[in-house]
């Protein structure tokens, strides 16, 4: 009996030796991996905030070019600079038959940023009722308004005239400026907002939102958590004034 006592007592030794030998040596293996990992996280993580912060600067003094798709149509879209530019109807069909193409390049032109966002963004918003100045809409009336062939009629059947969408009356006689007065108010109101803080990026990773070209952060949201970089993506959005600025301030 006390022969197998310490047989077994020797063998738990050996067991635990083994063991303790086992899990040193992979500890010696994991903490050079870890500290690799830790570097790549930590770079990823510099890149991300230094885009964010070149977007954000560079949102505000360059030309952006923002569309508006249903599928592979363009319906609606302006060029933001030193003022708003809205898209002529010829602009509107060039950009339709490169977006069916998947020619970015040659939408973007010698603008600093493309901006494509697909009309299904606007029903993942996290609010049913958009606020357009005063006036209410739910998220199904907008898109049925950005899909229609009169949205002005539709428009003033909520009692949403031009001063609610910020443009001129000569502008409300065109269907496409019409559209793109609406997308605007809902894209820096709603989209990039605090209200949806990572809508950009999940609508990115999804593919209901292009930016070209891509930067680090968009490419990062592609392979990465949302959650991960929710922090990074967060200070873009960190006030509703800061956000406006991105789209409507050179309207201002």
């Amino acid at each position: 009996m006390a022969i197998e006592q310490l047989v077994l007592v020797i063998a738990v030794i050996l067991l635990i030796v083994f063991l303790w030998g086992f899990m040193k040596h992979i500890f010696k293996l994991l903490v050079p991996i870890g500290i690799v990992i830790l570097l790549i996280i930590a770079a990823t993580t510099f890149f991300i905030y230094k885009d964010i912060a070149d977007l954000r600067d560079k949102l505000k003094d360059s030309a952006k070019k923002i569309i508006l798709v249903d599928k592979d149509e363009v319906i609606t879209g302006f060029i933001l600079k030193s003022q708003v530019g809205f898209l002529t109807d010829e602009q509107i069909e060039e950009f339709s038959a490169s977006l069916q193409n998947k020619d970015y390049s040659k939408i973007l032109g010698s603008s600093y940023r493309l901006m494509v966002f697909d009309i299904g963004i606007i029903s993942k918003l996290g609010t049913d009722n958009i606020d357009i100045n005063g006036k209410t809409i739910t998220k199904s009336y907008a898109i049925s308004v950005l899909r229609s062939e009169d949205p002005s009629a539709m428009l003033r059947d909520k009692k949403i005239y031009e001063t609610n969408l910020e443009i001129s009356k000569k502008d409300m006689e065109y269907n496409s400026r019409v559209k793109a007065a609406l997308f605007g108010i809902i894209l820096s109101d709603e989209v990039l907002s605090p209200k949806n803080p990572l809508l950009l990026f999940s609508g990115f990773k999804e593919g209901s939102i292009i930016v070209y070209p891509e930067t680090a952060v968009f490419k990062a949201a592609n392979m990465l958590p949302i959650s991960f970089i929710g922090s990074a993506g967060k200070t873009i959005f960190r006030e509703t004034e800061k956000v406006k600025a991105f789209v409507v301030e050179e309207a201002q």
